[in-house]
């Protein structure tokens, strides 16, 4: 028997999933962070960027339809070289953003190789 076949066990084991996510989210909002912004602390800053990082590439793959592999600054890039300012909104936002701590940072972080399945790579 599968593990999502059945309603109560796929429930049980999302809500698993949410309740890890937002442990998480809570030892970054409330133990790292302040110990990055405190003390500089490297182990602290890696853990907030790693787990930063996540949230950007799930966010992407969930939202957006990318990949698990892609950012969304590598998406919207994608997509801004391709339609430049007719993109939609959230691509524009995106490159608004992040243009205040990095000037083109969308178009820096396209990757050409990240959001293709593997036959494509060739």
């Amino acid at each position: 028997m599968a593990l999502f076949t059945r309603f109560g066990s796929s429930l049980i084991c999302m809500a698993f999933f949410w309740a890890l996510i937002w442990l998480g989210f809570f030892k970054l909002a409330l133990w790292h962070w302040p110990l990055v912004l405190l003390t500089r602390n490297r182990g602290s800053l890696r853990f907030v960027y790693h787990y930063t990082k996540a949230l950007d590439q799930a966010a992407c793959a969930g939202a957006f339809g990318g990949t698990c592999d892609e950012t969304l600054s590598n998406k919207a890039g994608k997509v801004f070289k391709a339609r430049g300012f007719n993109a939609p909104w959230w691509v524009i936002f995106t490159k608004k953003l992040t243009d205040k701590w990095e000037p083109d940072h969308i178009e820096k972080s396209i990757e050409p190789t990240r959001g293709q399945p593997e036959f494509l790579n060739d």
